[in-house]
């Protein structure tokens, strides 16, 4: 359902990637499709240097991403802090966007500006099932980040034990 105030954001913006970004993220899937029609672009960018591709992973909006892969979106794209699709969703636990990603050539490896890896993400809030299809596809456990910490290190200290079992 679109809120009031949405519609209202819509009527005064005239600008389409503005609006794109916005739909992508909130979830309005008929609007994305309509402004990606009307000329938007999948490479657009917030004030974060954030992609439609990235905000709809980390707000879980599935069939957006699957319209935004469909459309050729940067699967690979960083926002301002070198975070990826891949990590954002790894860190919401969102398995079948993770899914999606990584079969559409996500580098599992990715990392950002801290040095932090989808598998750092999904292992530090117990996404065991994301944790699980990272390694499938090879996901390196050793990468260490800046403050000099790994996955194993981080769900050990945060109390994430069962993390890396089975």
């Amino acid at each position: 359902m679109v809120t009031k105030k949405y519609e209202e954001y819509i009527r005064e913006s005239t600008d389409n990637d503005e609006l794109f970004l916005d739909a992508c993220n909130s979830g309005y899937l008929k609007r994305a499709r309509e402004l990606l029609a009307g000329g938007a672009s999948v490479k657009a960018r917030d004030f974060q240097s954030s992609t439609p591709l990235i905000l709809a992973s980390y707000s879980g909006h599935l069939d957006i991403v699957k319209l935004l892969v469909d459309n050729d979106a940067d699967i690979n794209a960083e926002d301002m802090f070198g975070s990826t699709s891949l990590e954002l969703a790894s860190d919401k636990g969102h398995l079948e966007i993770c899914e999606i990603l990584i079969n559409n050539g996500a580098d599992v490896n990715s990392n950002n500006n801290n040095g932090c890896t989808p598998l750092f993400w999904a292992g530090y809030y117990g996404h065991t099932d994301v944790v699980k299809l990272l390694l499938e596809y090879g996901a390196d456990i050793t990468i260490r980040t800046i403050g000099d910490s790994n996955c194993l290190k981080t769900t050990r200290k945060y109390g994430k034990k069962n993390t890396y079992k089975n």
